[in-house]
């Protein structure tokens, strides 16, 4: 069994935050997830950037390793997330592929299901698609949220 790292039990406890206020509504749950992974980058010191914290870099939400605004100091990405809403596999394959090319710390790949299986489905999925040669080694945290009546379901994908 892999062990799971201090910051990915972060972002795993923030996820089952988040996913305690389930919204129905798309707009409600992105926005839940960027506010919840933004505060917890704040918290530990990160400088963040997504749509609702002075624009998106390189993916849906990242925590910077910088002090500077203007990245000057900046030395790393210590979190990569991409959110997908319930979509067609195409589209969850490009986006995951997105993630997979970045050097972070801890990579997170959040997407709503509200199918039972389809956390199983889309992991099965994701060890092809992520036989890819610009991929870059290390671990994927996926996470799929959406069913009011169960916990947050993750899986973590070496690569």
């Amino acid at each position: 069994m892999i062990s799971i790292r201090f910051e990915e039990n972060g972002v795993l406890q923030r996820a089952r935050e988040v996913h305690k206020q389930y919204n129905k509504s798309r707009e409600t749950w992105v926005q839940a997830f960027l506010n919840g992974l933004g505060d917890l980058g704040v918290q530990m010191g990160y400088r963040v950037a997504s749509e609702l914290h002075g624009g998106a870099w390189l993916s849906d939400l990242s925590w910077l390793r910088c002090r500077q605004a203007d990245l000057s100091d900046f030395d790393g990405q210590a979190l990569a997330c991409q959110l997908v809403w319930e979509t067609p596999d195409e589209i969850l394959r490009k986006r995951l592929l997105q993630l997979a090319v970045q050097r972070a710390q801890v990579r997170l790949f959040v997407f709503h299901s509200s199918s039972q299986g389809r956390h199983n489905e889309v992991l099965e999925k994701a060890k092809a698609w992520l036989d890819f040669p610009m991929v870059s080694a290390g671990r994927i945290l996926m996470v799929s949220s959406g069913n009011v009546d169960r916990d947050i379901q993750w899986s973590l994908i070496e690569v």
